[in-house]
């Protein structure tokens, strides 16, 4: 496909603002293009939450694990993209195994889901189901209900600025998925931990026969130490950043001199990823 034109990239990226503002929940979508008034949405956010406590609480083993379920969805917007801890999930008395089985319960209903690590850098993709993984949520607008960001996102216009950036790994990896979806295909980001010093990828992103490093960063400034690592370590030479800027080609130099390409991406083009590698590599 040809390249968007850098031109159009303010109109787009209003339009992408106004999808991380209210996500894309059919009834949401609809209720919002008519009234156009995200202080009307409250109830039929919250409406949707309740239905998905009642509708997943039925399917509990226990009295236990109905209220981890309730715990789980109530804490979990907050550590939307962390690496988090299963015991004690949420500063809770919960432990691993009934945290496990609540989050096993919530990703079938398609709320969330666990992405774990990969220490690889080609495919095919082996999880490292001994480290620590992340949360990513099933939707934007709900994590914004339950943080209450909707009223500070109307005041911003690069979403880099807002939850410390996380909100824009939520919104990358939720446009991934929904176009690139495959049963039983596993999402991962890559990490290094090794004695005194470690390095981590926000997404490995299977392509062909690669596995092309993804960060998502702020700006053309951000660092990209961890991608560095990633590329000494890589059979091929492409990579991307997801961000709020120009589409562009980079032309890099790794600290151990291994020279690569890197395609910047605006992240409202996240759900084309694929379209743009073909774009990128063949270049």
């Amino acid at each position: 496909m040809p390249p968007i034109e850098n031109d159009f990239l303010p109109i787009l990226f209003n339009h992408f603002h106004d999808f991380a503002l209210i996500g894309g929940m059919p009834g949401i979508t609809a209720a919002y293009v008519k009234e156009k008034d995200i202080t009307r949405l409250s109830n039929l956010y919250s409406g949707i939450i309740e239905s998905y406590k009642e509708d997943v609480e039925k399917y509990a083993s226990s009295d236990t694990i109905r209220k981890v379920i309730r715990h789980v969805m109530d804490t979990a917007p907050y550590e939307i993209d962390n690496r988090v801890n299963l015991n004690h999930f949420g500063a809770s008395d919960f432990r691993t195994r009934e945290v496990k089985e609540a989050m096993s319960s919530l990703s079938k209903a398609r709320l969330l889901e666990l992405i774990y690590p990969t220490t690889q850098t080609s495919p095919p993709i082996v999880s490292d189901l001994k480290k620590r993984p992340r949360l990513h949520f099933l939707d934007v607008g709900l994590v914004n209900y339950q943080l209450g960001l909707h009223q500070e996102l109307l005041t911003i216009r690069d979403l880099h600025q807002s939850s410390k950036g996380k909100l824009v790994q939520q919104i990358v990896n939720q446009e991934i998925k929904s176009m690139d979806y495959l049963p039983g295909g596993k999402r991962a980001f890559w990490v290094r931990e090794e004695r005194g010093t470690s390095s981590e990828v926000d997404i490995v992103y299977p392509f062909q026969n690669l596995l092309i490093p993804i960060e998502v960063k702020s700006g053309a400034s951000g660092k990209l130490r961890s991608l560095h690592e990633f590329m000494d370590r890589s059979p091929h030479v492409y990579a991307v950043r997801i961000y709020g800027g120009k589409l562009g080609i980079d032309e890099l130099i790794t600290t151990k001199g291994k020279k690569y390409k890197l395609l910047n991406l605006p992240y409202f083009l996240s759900s084309w990823i694929r379209d743009y590698l073909n774009w990128f590599c063949a270049k």
